[in-house]
């Protein structure tokens, strides 16, 4: 586990929810793979998560990113992890337009069969139970059942999210008087235009499948594509 390239992605809990860390490793074929899990347990001081992250940040080989939920603790555990020596931390409000954007990147990246998973019934169970609603503004709201959690699978989307490749920034240059703009598009980027305002389940709760990314009414217990069950 210690050789290759890898990315982590925290979720910090509070009184009700465990922090998880989860690591996957990214491979030259662009395939990532979960190495590595960590639930604390409730009440886990953040000191000791930290301590925790330095020490794998240590034994890894070459951890690129750490990305952090910071929305329910401020800024302050991301400052103190870059003080701690963790330059490569940063962290990230989970708005609802934001988590969208982390959610339809791992469906994404599980649909093109990039993500392999050992087998955590945990994490398998979490993935299958979330459930999402397509508020009139157009943006998803994710949610869990009462009684379960959803911090392993967040943490899985963050790590999968800071893996994705980088856009390169937007500088002018100027030559001989004129502005050349670098040739960046929407077309040539891969991506695609939102479409959430057609979606059939228009402002209903929904549940989506982790396995093949189909999206079902939340009464449907079985996938109508691949058959997996929630």
């Amino acid at each position: 586990m210690k050789e290759g390239n890898f990315y982590v992605g925290v979720d910090l809990g509070q009184k009700h929810d465990p922090s998880v860390i989860i690591v996957v490793r990214k491979d030259a074929d662009y395939g990532l793979h979960v190495v590595h899990k960590r639930v604390f347990s409730l009440g886990t001081p953040y000191s000791e998560v930290l301590g925790y992250l330095n020490l794998l940040n240590q034994s890894l080989n070459k951890v690129h990113r750490i990305l952090i939920d910071q929305t329910g603790v401020g800024e302050v555990f991301v400052e103190d992890a870059q003080k701690s020596g963790l330059k490569n931390a940063e962290g990230v409000n989970l708005s609802l337009t934001r988590k969208q954007e982390i959610m339809t990147c791992l469906k994404q990246v599980m649909e093109k069969k990039r993500l392999h998973l050992p087998f955590d019934r945990d994490l398998i169970n979490e993935m299958n139970i979330e459930r999402y609603e397509v508020m009139k503004t157009g943006h998803y709201r994710f949610s869990h059942p009462s009684g379960t959690h959803d911090d392993s699978l967040w943490a899985l989307a963050l790590a999968v999210y800071t893996s994705r490749p980088e856009v390169p920034e937007y500088h002018p240059v100027v030559l001989t008087g004129y502005i050349i703009k670098p040739r960046i598009s929407i077309a040539n980027l891969g991506l695609e235009k939102k479409t959430w305002l057609r979606d059939p389940l228009y402002n209903q709760t929904a549940r989506l499948c982790m396995a093949c990314g189909v999206r079902r009414q939340v009464d449907v217990a079985v996938c109508p594509k691949c058959g997996a069950h929630s």
